[in-house]
């Protein structure tokens, strides 16, 4: 059996120390700190970042701490003025996947509106939003929309 030597390779532990490893950290991309962060949560203490790395941190919402904008329960009241023209575009030219995103407009004015008058019109738009979806072509009964769109608004749709 022949040996050779290894002159010109170095070998090293890539097992490092907890103190080092803690020292090497700080010198890697925030986005390589998130993904250890995500992996080992209790490793290392976000205050003890560095400046530089802490402010690039808090910067970016989806990679930081800090917590995503409120909801806004009236979010749909900024469609409201134009929902009757694109309504009529429905009517006109069906698209299954624009009817059940102007469904769920309709749906959010429905019962986010607390007068009588304003009810009543979102409950309009709500019928005629079912009427084109109860033609012919897109095959579906009251049933199946109102189901297909509560699935939608509650994010649990299927691929």
């Amino acid at each position: 059996m022949k040996q050779y030597a290894l002159s010109n390779l170095r070998i090293s532990s890539n097992l490092l120390s907890f103190e080092t490893y803690q020292q090497e950290m700080y010198k890697l991309p925030v986005l390589d700190l998130r993904n250890i962060r995500s992996r080992f949560p209790n490793l290392f203490d976000l205050h003890s970042l560095p400046d530089k790395q802490k402010n690039e941190w808090t910067e970016m919402l989806q990679w930081g701490d800090s917590p995503p904008p409120k909801h806004n329960d009236n979010w749909a009241e900024e469609f409201a003025e134009v929902l009757p023209e694109w309504l009529t575009g429905l009517e006109e030219r069906p698209s299954e996947e624009e009817a059940f995103e102007l469904l769920l407009i309709a749906q959010q004015l429905l019962h986010s509106r607390i007068e009588e008058s304003g009810k009543a019109e979102a409950a309009t738009w709500y019928e005629r939003i079912l009427r084109v979806l109860c033609r012919h072509e897109f095959k579906l009964t009251r049933e199946l929309i109102e189901q297909r769109a509560m699935l939608i608004a509650s994010n649990k749709v299927e691929c």
